[in-house]
């Protein structure tokens, strides 16, 4: 019963092959008909291809899909066609002619199988069956008409030499403006969702006038990025205009330039708890000096400024304010000085100057709400210093509170200007992006030189760093050189001068986003004393090494004078990292 079952299961497998052959000559020729049509459509009409999709890989595709097609049909037609075992056996019975001696034996019953008429009848079976070779008449061949294929084969082959059809002249100028389309929606992308973050933050605070603004920048960018027909020139002068939006509510703002001016003659302020909050006004950094106003307040509500401190800080107030009104003056001088030469031209008839100054004084007239800041930082801080000259100490923590909020303000206006400043440089690189059919405007190296880009970047990062570390030079310069002038009164000897290099890290160029090395500078500082003893500090300043592009340079001034006018000189040197004696300084810190 054994050899008959392997010749039946031998039948099978060839019967099962045979039919898969078979049906797979047929599924070739018509699945390679229908790829020779799918190659063919891009010969006849014109497809725009995406990056996804090419024309190459439209041919793989096609060819690698046909054949997968063809062989799994072939196999899902042989499986559902194959034989069972008595099928198979009846068909070795019929082709060998053993008059159904195989199919009977199969077919017997097992309680028949035992008896000597059925161990007979398979005796019979497996002898005959056992001298057969099923090659002979269960062939494994495909269909004579196999040689068919090659035709759609050769078709599609021949196709790979026919180029592809050309758009008409109409279909260019559609795909060119749907593609530039594409390109401003992709590169005002992330503008949009910049403005509209500023426009949430602006309905938080109730800011109706930045919520005008932002939902004007907002239509804008939306009618942009919705316009079906863009051509390239509309689509660069609406960014350029959307830009000026931006850079108007960033004027709008001010600078930190104005209080950096402003404030540029308090190097000389008196000693006194204020002096990190005067540093930090001088260089602009209200997020600095809203930390140090915090600190003053919480001293004085505390109580522990001594009387000492509290005129020390009444008289700082006092520099400060005077401060703020001689560059409130100064520019209403040159305000009313530019509008006097713009009447005059206008009366001359001077169209090139006239219209040289009106510039002139509209950049004069730029960040009128840093104007007004200016204006009621110095109205608080007269109301600080009178309340403190006079005693009042409810009234001096009111008005030191009053410039915490309005440092608050100052410091929200000046990260809000930054972030105006980043979406700017966005735009400029979506007029880029919007131009690029590399990226489809979502930018790459092409269109956006962005190894130029991480080179500034790490310019400016270490130019901070340069900043920060000659700051400290400065202070500690600053410092000695008043010391020295209190110990030059003793000694009657008249002045003591500091110079302390304050770091100015400049920004330099790249290239490729290489950059190069240097050296974020020391702050030095001189220190003078009578002729008759003079004391040296040298205190190492923090000196750092930072990779920039370009180099980092830094310069300033500090001076300190005796109590009673009186002469002297007297030489010493200090640098440092801003350390400062708290003996020596006359007061404590808090």
């Amino acid at each position: 019963m054994e050899v008959l079952q392997k010749q039946v299961l031998r039948a099978l497998r060839r019967l099962f092959f045979h039919t898969w052959l078979y049906w797979l000559n047929w599924t070739l020729l018509a699945c390679f008909s229908v790829c020779f049509i799918g190659l063919l459509i891009p010969k006849i009409w014109h497809i725009e291809w995406s990056p996804a999709l090419g024309p190459e890989r439209w041919t793989w595709s096609w060819s690698i899909g046909s054949l997968l097609a063809a062989l799994l049909v072939a196999t899902w037609i042989a499986w559902i066609r194959k034989p069972s075992r008595l099928q198979a056996a009846v068909e070795i019975d019929q082709r060998y002619h053993l008059r159904e001696r195989c199919s009977s034996a199969l077919a017997i019953a097992d309680s028949e199988r035992q008896s000597p008429a059925g161990q007979a009848l398979i005796q019979d079976a497996q002898k005959q069956v056992d001298r057969i070779d099923l090659r002979d008449h269960f062939p494994v061949r495909p269909a004579g008409q196999w040689a068919w294929i090659l035709l759609p084969l050769a078709a599609c082959i021949a196709l790979l030499w026919v180029p592809d059809a050309q758009p008409s002249a109409v279909q260019v100028l559609a795909n060119s403006a749907a593609k530039q389309a594409t390109n401003v929606k992709n590169a005002t992308e992330p503008i949009l969702k910049s403005v509209q973050k500023k426009l949430q933050e602006a309905e938080d605070k109730g800011d109706l006038e930045a919520i005008d603004e932002y939902k004007r920048v907002e239509e804008q960018l939306k009618k942009l990025q919705n316009k079906p027909d863009l051509g390239a020139n509309e689509a660069i002068a609406d960014l350029n205009e959307i830009k000026k939006e931006m850079a108007q509510k960033k004027e709008s703002l001010g600078d930190s330039k104005q209080m950096k001016e402003a404030f540029s003659n308090l190097k000389d302020l008196d000693q006194g708890p204020a002096e990190n909050l005067a540093n930090a006004l001088q260089e602009g950094d209200f997020e600095e000096a809203k930390t140090e106003m915090g600190k003053l307040a919480q001293a004085l509500q505390s109580g522990k400024l001594e009387p000492e401190q509290t005129e020390q800080l009444q008289k700082q107030f006092e520099q400060m304010k005077d401060s703020l009104e001689k560059a409130r003056q100064k520019r209403e001088g040159l305000i009313q000085e530019a509008k006097n030469e713009l009447n005059t031209a206008q009366s001359k008839g001077d169209v090139e100057k006239t219209a040289s100054l009106r510039k002139k004084l509209e950049k004069l007239q730029e960040g009128e709400r840093m104007n007004r800041a200016m204006e009621k930082l110095q109205d608080q801080l007269e109301k600080a210093q009178k309340s403190m000259k006079s005693g009042d100490k409810n009234a001096s923590q009111e008005a030191v509170q009053e410039i915490q909020k309005q440092l608050e303000e100052l410091s929200e206006d000046q990260q809000a200007a930054k972030e105006l400043e980043k979406m700017i440089e966005e735009i400029e690189d979506a007029k880029q992006s919007s131009k690029c059919e590399e990226c489809d405007g979502q930018g790459c190296k092409e269109c956006q030189n962005s190894g130029g880009k991480d080179g500034n970047k790490s310019s400016k990062s270490s130019g901070k760093s340069s900043n920060k570390s000659s700051k400290q030079g400065q202070q500690s310069g600053k410092q000695s050189g008043k010391q020295a002038g209190k110990k030059g009164d003793q000694q009657q000897d008249g002045q003591g001068e500091s110079n302390g290099q304050e770091g100015d890290g400049q920004e330099g160029d790249t290239q490729e986003g290489d950059a190069q090395e240097g050296d974020a500078q020391e702050g030095d500082g001189e220190m003078s004393e009578g002729q008759e003893s003079s004391q040296e500090g040298k205190d190492p300043a923090d000196k750092r090494q930072s990779r920039a592009t370009g180099k980092t340079q830094s310069k300033g001034k500090g001076k300190g004078e005796n109590q009673d006018e009186q002469s002297g000189q007297g030489e010493g040197e200090g640098r440092g990292s801003g350390d400062r004696d708290e003996k020596q300084a006359g007061f404590k810190e808090y």
